[in-house]
């Protein structure tokens, strides 16, 4: 696991835990919690992956609205150009 120097844990076993990340950590996770690991940092922070669903979504759950459309697909030299750019502070949580 060491050739991916960006990690998601979800809940797990504390041995688990301290062979990917050095760190107890995962285990002690609650409910719709992870962490985001950077092997080059050396460091973690704790987000939560679900996020709640839009307002489209609940107008088109409650029969508002006609269902909403799906995001078009990114182009793959998209896809490349935001992994060599991307940066554990988006996964912060406000």
């Amino acid at each position: 696991m060491r050739e991916f120097g960006l990690r998601v844990l979800f809940p797990m076993s504390a041995t688990d835990s301290s062979n990917l990340m050095d760190s107890p950590a995962a285990s002690r996770l609650g409910a719709n919690r992870a962490i985001v690991f950077s092997e080059e940092r050396g460091s973690f922070e704790k987000f939560r992956p679900y996020g709640p669903p839009g307002n489209a979504w609940r107008d088109w759950f409650l029969g508002k609205e006609p269902a909403p459309m799906k995001a078009a697909t990114p182009k793959p030299e998209m896809e490349s150009a935001a992994a060599e750019t991307l940066d554990i502070s988006e996964f912060r949580i406000s």
